[in-house]
């Protein structure tokens, strides 16, 4: 990532418009994915969205 776009409210605005078309499609749940690294879990806790779970991914090699 470009550490020079973050934490400018590029971020916000586009998941905000996101939301707002969701809306206009019907949409009353709209979930997001992220990993446990990923910074903008805050960005995603400010435009409402709450934590419901946590998913376990298990690999096994063969």
């Amino acid at each position: 990532m470009l550490e020079k776009y973050q934490r400018k409210g590029f971020g916000t605005s586009v998941l905000k418009e996101l939301l707002k078309r969701c809306s206009d499609f019907g949409a009353e749940t709209v979930y997001v994915l992220t990993d446990s690294e990923y910074t903008a879990k805050e960005m995603y806790k400010k435009c409402g969205f709450l934590k419901i779970g946590a998913k376990t991914i298990l690999n096994f090699t063969i």
